[in-house]
């Protein structure tokens, strides 16, 4: 691979990653999420399930939990099978950088990196693929122009969902509990 097909091809990772940060945080700030406006991404699951799993991570750092058994749901129970179902992203633990009461912020950290990193690993695969089975130089400028918009197929997607989402208001209490 020539030292230009290097250049391009890094060019092309970091462009995708950008449209798909951009676009994300474009996406949340025109529907007023958390920290541009008062709503959070709190919804459904997130609130009921998420947001308690995260604290309970958040509180096992600090000793307060066992990772064998725990008293923080219902009866108690086991938090292995929790963390390995749940929380087993290394993304998850962005989370325990924070207070509680920064949840919030930790978990738009999160979800724009995860989105970016989905951004970054795509234009890796499309880079790939292309080398393997393309090997025409004078396309391959116009060809990744359409793929690099590819990346942003799933933004409007998430646009929809955000917008009907029915949103908890900011601040969390801070007294959020595991369940």
């Amino acid at each position: 691979m020539s030292r230009s097909t290097k250049k391009e091809n890094l060019l092309f990772c970091i462009v995708s990653t950008l449209i798909s940060t951009f676009g994300i945080l474009l996406i949340l700030k025109s529907n007023g999420f958390y920290p541009f406006k008062e709503v959070t991404l709190f919804t459904f699951d997130m609130k009921e399930q998420y947001l308690p799993f995260f604290s309970s991570l958040h509180y096992l750092i600090g000793g307060d939990d066992s990772i064998f058994f725990h008293w923080s749901k219902s009866l108690g129970g086991n938090y292995i099978g929790l963390y390995a179902y749940y929380l087993a992203s290394p993304f998850s633990w962005l989370t325990t950088l924070f207070s509680i009461e920064k949840l919030p912020l930790a978990i738009f950290l999160m979800t724009v990196s995860k989105i970016s990193l989905s951004g970054l690993t795509f234009s890796v695969y499309v880079n790939f693929l292309w080398n393997k089975y393309n090997s025409l130089p004078a396309q391959t400028s116009s060809y990744r122009r359409l793929l690099a918009h590819l990346t942003l197929l799933p933004l409007p997607i998430a646009l929809l969902v955000l917008s009907s989402a029915d949103a908890m208001e900011f601040p969390l209490s801070p007294s959020a509990s595991a369940t």
